[in-house]
């Protein structure tokens, strides 16, 4: 299987966003600076190349919600990460494929051709300077699609990344937002003394938090 890049973009939010730093948790210190993958695969769904537009511009309109997402990292003091929201985007990269869907057989990490079908990350770039959300759209010659996304870890673990995708499947069919998300962690940061009294109530609040 052959994999051709063809196109490239930076997506921004489609609207203005707050701009400052978000902390993370203590929870996300811990975790490593990589991007989990994940892809799904979709058979014809319409008969021209409005796909390729209907993601760009569902992308550009979730990240007004999770504008997180299109942020960098940066360093405080050599030692903590927290999030600089100066909207600098998510990439979005267009790829075809020369053969079928039926064709790609049993999936396996292991494949080099399956693992072609995911963005390609160079952890050589700063992290400054890193997106934390690459997706790749590639089209199989039978029309259909495989979006994959690589999604940072230590910005989002799997209930938020899925709350993402979920989302942002709703504004591509172009239904409102369902559940907005929750960006205020300071209730899970360490201090001297705590920021905030664990208290029963937070394990009975059910709410969506990114």
């Amino acid at each position: 299987m052959k994999v051709s890049l063809k196109n490239h973009w930076v997506v921004k939010p489609s609207e203005p966003t707050w701009n400052g730093t978000v902390s993370l948790s203590e929870t996300d210190q811990t975790y490593s600076v990589v991007h989990v993958p994940t892809t799904y695969y979709y058979r014809l769904i319409c008969q021209d190349n409005s796909v390729t537009s209907i993601i760009k511009s569902s992308l550009s309109k979730a990240l007004v919600h999770f504008y997180p997402l299109a942020r960098r990292l940066r360093w405080i003091d050599g030692s903590r990460l927290e999030i600089d929201c100066d909207a600098s985007g998510v990439v979005l990269t267009e790829a075809e494929t020369d053969i079928k869907l039926d064709d790609l057989g049993r999936f396996s990490l292991s494949d080099p051709d399956h693992i072609s079908l995911f963005p390609q990350i160079d952890y050589t770039v700063p992290i400054s300077q890193l997106p934390l959300l690459f997706v790749q759209l590639t089209k199989f010659q039978c029309g259909a699609i495989a979006p994959s996304v690589a999604m940072s870890h230590a910005v989002a673990d799997g209930q938020s990344a899925l709350h993402f995708y979920s989302e942002w499947a709703r504004l591509a069919r172009g239904e409102p937002l369902m559940f907005a998300p929750f960006h205020d962690r300071k209730v899970l940061r360490a201090g001297e003394p705590a920021v905030a009294s664990p208290t029963l109530s937070i394990y009975c609040i059910i709410h969506h938090q990114f």
